[in-house]
């Protein structure tokens, strides 16, 4: 490992250390320093090199690592106290994150399930899951470049797979090429095979693209909300929109759903989502027809409407809408512009299934769109459960509780159109 551990001292304002002191509902700050509340900075500006963080009155506030390529300037690792960064202490990171796994996943029928999560696991930038014999390692911000060898190291003794890939955040692509020669999609250890790879969530069999796939293949945060579409789904019509490769959608079919349909902009994704329904046809407990639309969410949505579709089950898992404070009213308007295309969709005494992994918006708010929208439409709604993220998917941050899911039954008693 590259010596990098003569830090830098990077200076802030008192402003900047109280946000990362600030709790909410027991829940730290996200562990970042952006470009614009530096100060000064002092030492060698080398990407990955341990910085430590002092305030105006010189008071040291915790320690990091340096990003020259990013808004994110720290990726602070420890906040008020003491840390010394090295090789040891973030093998031992490392090794916490997988003992949390191997007590909560029951790897006889998942062996999918992320292994650090980031900010969540003291690891800030820093993905690494695990489909089957497959690892993918992926960076939000290069200041993990340096310890790849290191974080590799680890991979293979401990996780005792075939194959490492690397994935790159989108921002960072032209950088890590140019900076450390590092490649999205690069191979870091074992053969070269097809990119797409098979394996088990809670006994259904899956695919995923980890060369191209969104995340790092497919969306392992929403497992268990997964799970409890599939018990909800028995004998019903179901309709998915934002499907990816049909992850709720094979659920449903294999709680026993007649039919059910995907909506995505990505045909290549939608194809999988087909492939992933024949894997798992000789098991279904009933006989599930799927049909498969490719277009705008919004389009399709639309055009079912004007069509006089009805499903017992509507579930809307868009991307982020918002990531910066920007965009936040857009995302409003677009929350609701979804809960408004979808609540005519679903039959009276249906459900609807309304999903958002926009970290900039509570579980508050998404219920209250979608309460919003069914108050001005005519609609009655009643929330029957909420969930997060899987277990796999620790919170200990404020930025990491950004997966919502709320499942409503819809009272559509009182307008004429709803069959």
């Amino acid at each position: 490992m590259k010596n990098l551990n003569k830090p830098i001292a990077c200076y802030v304002s008192a402003r900047t250390r109280s946000r990362l002191f600030k709790e909410v509902d027991g829940l730290k700050a996200s562990p970042w320093v952006f470009q614009s509340e530096v100060l000064k900075l002092r030492g060698d500006e080398d990407c990955g090199r341990v910085a430590v963080l002092y305030d105006h009155k010189n008071r040291q506030i915790g320690v990091g690592l340096y990003d020259p390529y990013s808004a994110i300037t720290i990726r602070l690792l420890a906040v008020n106290e003491r840390f010394a960064f090295n090789e040891r202490s973030l093998l031992d990171r490392l090794e916490s994150a997988l003992q949390i796994r191997t007590c909560i996943i029951d790897s006889e029928k998942t062996n999918a399930y992320r292994v650090v999560h980031g900010e969540e696991d003291f690891l800030p930038g820093l993905v690494i899951d695990r489909y089957a014999d497959d690892i993918v390692v992926k960076l939000y911000s290069l200041v993990w470049a340096p310890y790849l060898k290191v974080i590799l190291a680890f991979v293979q003794k401990e996780l005792q797979c075939t194959r490492v890939r690397l994935r790159l955040a989108r921002l960072i692509v032209d950088d890590a090429r140019r900076a450390f020669q590092l490649e999205d999609g690069a191979i870091l250890f074992g053969d070269s095979v097809e990119d797409e790879v098979e394996y088990r969530e809670d006994g259904v069999r899956y695919l995923a693209n980890l060369r191209r796939g969104q995340k790092t293949g497919a969306f392992l945060d929403q497992r268990d909300n997964r799970k409890r579409v599939q018990t909800r789904s028995r004998g019903k019509r179901v309709l998915n929109v934002f499907a990816y490769t049909g992850g709720f959608s094979v659920s449903a079919a294999m709680g026993g759903a007649q039919h059910v349909v995907s909506v995505d902009q990505s045909q290549p994704a939608l194809d999988i989502a087909t492939r992933i329904f024949a894997l798992n046809k000789n098991v279904l407990e009933e006989e599930c027809s799927h049909e498969t639309r490719c277009g705008d969410a919004f389009e399709l949505m639309e055009q079912a409407a004007r069509a006089s579709e009805h499903y017992d089950m509507v579930i809307v898992d868009p991307p982020s809408f918002a990531r910066s404070n920007e965009h936040l009213e857009n995302a409003y308007e677009a929350y609701k512009g979804l809960a408004r295309l979808a609540l005519p969709l679903v039959r009276n005494g249906g459900e609807f299934v309304f999903a958002s992994c926009t970290n900039r918006i509570s579980r508050m708010q998404l219920g209250n769109f979608a309460h919003h929208v069914a108050h001005e439409e005519g609609y009655r709604l009643q929330e029957l459960e909420s969930y997060g993220h899987a277990v796999d998917h620790p919170i200990t941050t404020q930025s990491g509780s950004y997966l919502k899911c709320i499942f409503f039954q819809v009272d559509a008693s009182d307008r004429k159109s709803a069959s």
